[in-house]
């Protein structure tokens, strides 16, 4: 708030994780003290910044412009054939608006907001996650199979390993990757506020939740005498195959392997599942601390050339504590 940060940093992906990191303060701050007079103007902002995104500011996509948010979405659930399957992903973005969005209504928005969640957030909620979010004759759920299978981080899918000059080998029916997929605990969380507006939804809200635990443990591998490194596949419904081949901060030949993604499960995000077998997960894990050499290497993997901050840049993270103590956390269920 005092250094003025301006709406068009909001609007982009580091902007709207941090925005979401806000809105769940709010929530939380609510829900065990009153709201101060800097937190209110804080969630007025955010109020005023969520819905001039989803209303009013044009965005762009693939197939052109559209008028907003909102719309951008609405094509994408009723888009059944575009010229590319991928065209139709869920963006971070969107899902990280639609929790900030749910997160404040929670909290006890204005009447202003209430009635423009209620309108035009749950609804378009309600048909994204029962389009994108497909149950598994398992018991589980995935998103949606299919619609990255031309999609370019996942051309070398269908390879299960690393090799030179190997060629694409798209697989028809891939989902994401288990690493994205970590963020769909809290946003369910979160989005447990539609279930307020639309009381029908609130059976499937905890079926989903239900499913989304069995469907982790489809990717996790816990630690064995035969393998001393817990583990997650690369994508949601346990395949392993290769991911982001030759991408941009891999580099040509170099990618993610098997199992490689793994590193996103010590940040603990999968701990808001708040389910008791989730939590025993986290604390075999914990259990594996100080990490052996195998483990770093697998972890890192092919380490991104992103800029991180200090105390969660690779491999660090996993050796000063920080990851330690995410998974800490996870293992206590976070309260």
């Amino acid at each position: 708030m005092q250094s003025g940060a301006s709406a068009e940093s909001f609007a982009t992906l580091n902007g709207t994780q941090f925005t979401y990191f806000l809105s769940q303060y709010l929530k939380l701050k609510s829900m065990y003290s009153a709201i101060s007079s800097p937190d209110l103007k804080l969630k007025v902002s955010i109020e005023n910044q969520v819905m001039k995104q989803w209303l009013n500011d044009p965005v762009k996509w693939y197939d052109g412009q559209h008028a907003n948010r909102s719309e951008r979405l609405r094509w994408r659930i009723e888009t059944k054939d575009p010229k590319y399957n991928y065209y139709r992903l869920m963006p971070d973005e969107d899902m990280f608006l639609m929790a900030i969005a749910s997160d404040l209504y929670a909290t006890g928005a204005s009447a202003k907001f209430k009635t423009f969640y209620s309108r035009d957030v749950a609804p378009l909620l309600r048909d994204a996650l029962h389009e994108f979010l497909t149950q598994t004759p398992a018991g589980g759920v995935i998103f949606k199979p299919g619609i990255l299978s031309d999609y370019p981080d996942t051309a070398w899918a269908g390879h299960l390993y690393k090799g030179t000059n190997i060629p694409k080998l798209p697989k028809p029916d891939v989902t994401i990757d288990s690493s994205h997929a970590h963020r769909y605990p809290l946003w369910l969380e979160s989005f447990q506020a539609m279930g307020q507006v639309l009381p029908d939804q609130q059976g499937y809200l905890t079926d989903l939740h239900d499913r989304l635990v069995r469907q982790f443990f489809v990717m996790f591998r816990p630690s064995t005498t035969d393998s001393s490194v817990t583990r997650m596949t690369n994508y949601m419904d346990g395949w392993n195959g290769l991911y982001r081949w030759n991408y941009a901060t891999t580099g040509q030949n170099a990618g993610y392997g098997p199992y490689e993604l793994s590193g996103t499960l010590l940040l603990g995000w999968w701990g808001f599942l708040h389910d008791k077998k989730v939590t025993q997960a986290y604390a075999h894990l914990k259990n594996d601390f100080p990490l052996s050499e195998q483990a770093l290497n697998l972890y890192v993997g092919p380490n991104t050339t992103r800029e991180r901050h200090p105390l969660m840049s690779w491999p660090s993270a996993f050796t000063n504590g920080s990851m330690e103590l995410l998974v800490h956390l996870a293992a206590k269920d976070c309260g």
